[in-house]
């Protein structure tokens, strides 16, 4: 007497769904994550003449190896044209890492939204979000395996 299983493609088929929604879902969880770091640092950024907010940017890198692995930065693209002419370059560096006291426009932004401008604009969009973001993207990953 022998046993016979059968439906085993039919179980590798719902592993692989849940599996590739489970991916989707992270990679929707991970993108929305970026955004809402880059919109806070964009709001945290000193401005001057706008050109450092609007430089405040994210990349979707795919790796070529692995099917559906993304990375997402979030940077300040240092090629953004400066409306003083050039581009953003060294001045966004200095003004994330340098010690200096804000203008008069960053002290108004400051003052109107009620919420932190100056350096390091960038690691206070990260510090200020990690827990809701890890709450947003664990919340995609369940989604996307039904749970």
């Amino acid at each position: 007497m022998g046993i016979r299983i059968t439906g085993v493609q039919n179980l590798q088929s719902r592993i692989s769904n849940v599996s590739e929604r489970a991916s989707r879902g992270a990679r929707e969880g991970m993108e929305a994550a970026a955004e809402a770091i880059k919109d806070l640092a964009k709001q945290y950024a000193p401005v001057d003449e706008g050109s450092l907010e609007e430089s405040i940017k994210v990349a979707k890198a795919e790796d070529s190896n692995f099917r559906n692995r993304i990375a997402y930065t979030v940077y300040v693209d240092e090629n953004e044209p400066s409306p003083r002419g050039g581009v953003v370059g060294n001045y966004a560096v200095w003004i994330h890492e340098g010690n200096y006291n804000l203008g008069k426009k960053s002290q108004e932004k400051a003052m109107e939204t009620g919420m932190y401008v100056g350096r390091k604009f960038l690691e206070y969009a990260v510090d200020n979000l990690h827990d809701e973001l890890k709450a947003t993207i664990e919340a995609k990953l369940k989604q996307g395996i039904g749970h």
